[in-house]
Formats: structure tokens, C-alpha cells, sequence
């Protein structure tokens, strides 16, 4: 007869739902961003986005009439905090894009997108950014009766909205979301002659439901954000666990000169402001190309 007692059976405990899930988020954005974020966060997250109609244009515009008061990563929590406000369970998220030469790659366009979230309860406030190099842009200078179809249309037209506005001295009249020739035709005349030189400047309407070419990389931001809320503070327990630093200074692999480029990421928490440094290193040495001594 068998004397071995019996194992006990082990049961694993059930995971504790996410302190999101079945929550509602208020997102603050008028150019049809939803569609992009919200797949993501009902997924990743059971999260609800509800759009909050909000003049976002008055933080800011593309165009240059309103100036953007801060950086992208003000605005986008300015904006999140708006979304919260309006929640019911005080979450907000809020979205804004920089477009301009690439500080990496100057002849090209670079494309940043950050996406925000706020949470008034908890205190957490956690963002991510995406940066890519596949925006399509368009921006001349024309006198009207010229020819510049071929130039919008290698930029993107009709896809790719643009405005219109004068070449020199007036900001009016300002014409935007333009998709067709005519409505560009047409504008051209009119803002030529409020401009000091007789010409009109149509430039690339970067509005996110005129620009077909920076929706993916909103989207792809916004995942990146719902993955990040995915992961808890293991002190507090708050989501939006991730990282907010770096250790900086890796040797140099020929001179052993220390160069100030991160080695390490610091994980952390908005919320209760629990730090960790990662136990996996970025690098352990930085090439000699660049290293000021060796390559001064």
C-alpha cells in the first residue's frame, strides 16, 4: 500500500483585474484622432474613450494664427487634463504633433507625435512619443494662374489637404482643409492679392483628418501608451510604470573617456514617485566616432 500522502492540489490565484478596465477616458481632440487611440486602449486596457469637445485649436495651431504656448508635451497634458476633467472616472487623454526638419536626418521631414494621460485621482500622469520620417509635406510660394498642381500632387494632394494663406504681410485671409484644385485655384486668387507681393503660400494642412501620412504614427504612439498603462507601480500599485530617466555616462570602447549618452533607463512611477534603475544596461561602451576625445 502506497504510504505518500496525497499532494495537495494548488490552485493560482486569479489575476486581479486592471484598475482601468471598465473605466471611461475623456479624450480631448477635434480632428478625428479617436479612431486611432481607441482600439488600443480597448484592448489593451478595457478602456472607453469618449471624445470631449474641446477647442483644442485655442492651445495652438498648425497654421501659425494661434502660437503653441509650450512644448508638444505641455500641450498634449494640458489637454489630457481637460479630457479628465470631463470623465466621469477623472481620466483624460490629450495628443499633439511637432512637424519639422529631422535633428537626426536634415534633409528629411520628421514627424513627432506624444500622447498623454492623466489620471486626477491617483495622480498619475504618464506620457509616450513616436517619431517617424514618412510625413508628407507640401510648402510653396505662387503667383496665381502658375503652375504648381504637379508639385501638390507629388506632396500628397488631394489626400493630403493644404492651406492658403498670403505670401507676405497679412495672416488673413487664411484658407484651410483645401482637398480639391479648384478650392485651391480659387483661394490662391484671393489671398495673392491681400499679400504685399502679389503671391500666396500654400502650405501642408497638418491636421490629423487632413493628413493621411501622420495618422500612423499617432496610432502607434497611442499603443504605446496603452502598453505602458498596462504595467503597475510595484510600491503603490498605480499604473503608468515605466520609465522617466536615465543613468547617464558610458566609456568610451578606445580611450575609456567617460560620454555622456544614457547607459541605464530608470524605471518609475508618477504617482508615489518609486524609482528603480534597470538591471539590463542600454550600452557598456560608446564607439570612439563618438567620443569627444577620439573624434573631437
Amino acid at each position: 500500500m502506497d504510504s505518500q500522502k496525497p499532494r495537495a492540489r494548488i490552485e493560482a490565484a486569479p489575476a486581479l483585474p486592471h484598475p482601468y478596465a471598465g473605466l471611461t477616458a475623456g479624450f480631448t481632440t477635434r480632428h478625428d484622432k479617436a479612431a486611432l487611440v481607441v482600439p488600443h486602449f480597448e484592448s489593451l486596457l478595457d478602456v472607453s474613450l469618449v471624445t470631449v469637445d474641446f477647442d483644442t485649436d485655442s492651445l495652438g495651431t498648425f497654421s501659425g494664427e494661434v502660437p503653441r504656448k509650450g512644448s508638444a508635451l505641455d500641450m498634449a497634458l494640458t489637454k489630457a487634463r481637460v479630457g479628465a476633467e470631463f470623465s466621469v472616472d477623472s481620466l483624460g487623454i490629450g495628443s499633439e504633433g511637432t512637424i519639422g526638419p529631422s535633428h537626426q536626418l536634415p534633409l528629411l521631414m520628421a514627424n513627432a507625435e506624444v500622447l498623454a494621460f492623466v489620471d486626477l485621482k491617483r495622480g498619475v500622469s504618464v506620457s509616450e512619443h513616436t517619431i517617424s520620417h514618412s510625413i508628407r509635406t507640401i510648402s510653396l510660394t505662387v503667383e496665381p494662374h502658375a503652375e504648381y498642381r504637379s508639385t501638390l500632387a507629388a506632396g500628397g494632394f488631394p489626400d493630403h489637404g493644404v492651406i492658403v494663406k498670403p505670401a507676405d504681410g497679412e495672416t488673413t485671409p487664411i484658407f484651410k482643409g483645401l482637398h480639391t484644385f479648384a478650392e485651391v485655384d480659387s483661394a490662391v486668387r484671393v489671398c495673392a492679392v491681400a499679400s504685399a507681393d502679389g503671391k500666396a503660400r500654400i502650405e501642408s494642412d497638418f491636421r490629423a483628418n487632413h493628413c493621411p501620412s501622420r495618422r500612423p504614427t499617432i496610432s502607434e504612439a497611442g499603443h504605446r501608451l496603452a502598453f505602458r498603462l498596462r504595467s503597475c507601480c510595484p510600491h503603490c500599485l498605480a499604473p503608468g510604470w515605466g520609465l522617466v530617466s536615465h543613468v547617464r555616462g558610458v566609456p568610451c570602447s578606445l580611450c575609456g573617456e567617460n560620454v555622456d549618452v544614457p547607459a541605464r533607463e530608470i524605471l518609475g512611477c508618477t504617482a508615489c514617485g518609486e524609482q528603480q534603475i534597470a538591471a539590463k544596461p542600454i550600452r557598456v561602451s560608446i564607439d570612439p566616432s563618438r567620443c569627444p576625445l577620439c573624434n573631437p
